[in-house]
């Protein structure tokens, strides 16, 4: 499931919503079928100010289920690091700032409980799993304990 800009929020405020009738999905099948009509619908980007003064687009999220595990994926757009020359050692604390401060509370408020997180920062959009040497991206994962965001090298 991939969810775009204040869809997220959006499913969190549709899901608490349809908690409250019950069924046999505790609400998420109200859930559910609401989000599908969200997705049709275009809904602002969401722009984050990061601690270093960079600002994020919050431009998509997507929730894969392995095995037991919930893995969710946050993609961010920040065209000024490819401006910045901006190097991997420059943004970690910036990205692990997303995971802890955006990412987690979302994951909280909508949806399975995650084991992993990964956050991406793009300087342009960049269509899951395509690969485009002229775009520069990071990426960082982190698992999730005690209502963490911990590193996790790949």
């Amino acid at each position: 499931m991939t969810l775009r800009a204040n869809e997220a929020t959006a499913l969190t405020a549709v899901r608490d919503r349809a908690a409250l009738a019950g069924g046999p999905f505790g609400g998420w099948g109200c859930a559910l079928m609401f989000s599908l009509a969200l997705l049709a619908t275009p809904l602002p980007a969401q722009t984050l100010v990061l601690p270093s003064g960079l600002s994020v687009d919050f431009f998509d999220v997507r929730r894969e289920v392995v095995g037991a595990a919930v893995i969710y994926r946050f993609r961010y757009v920040a065209p000024d690091i490819g401006m910045m020359g901006t190097e991997f050692h420059d943004i970690v604390s910036e990205i692990e700032w997303l995971c802890s401060t955006h990412a987690l509370p979302v994951v909280d408020r909508s949806g399975p409980r995650a084991g992993q997180i990964i956050v991406t920062l793009m300087e342009k959009p960049v269509e899951f799993g395509a690969i485009s040497p002229d775009v520069i991206q990071f990426f960082e994962a982190y698992s999730v304990q005690n209502d963490r965001c911990i590193w996790e090298a790949f």
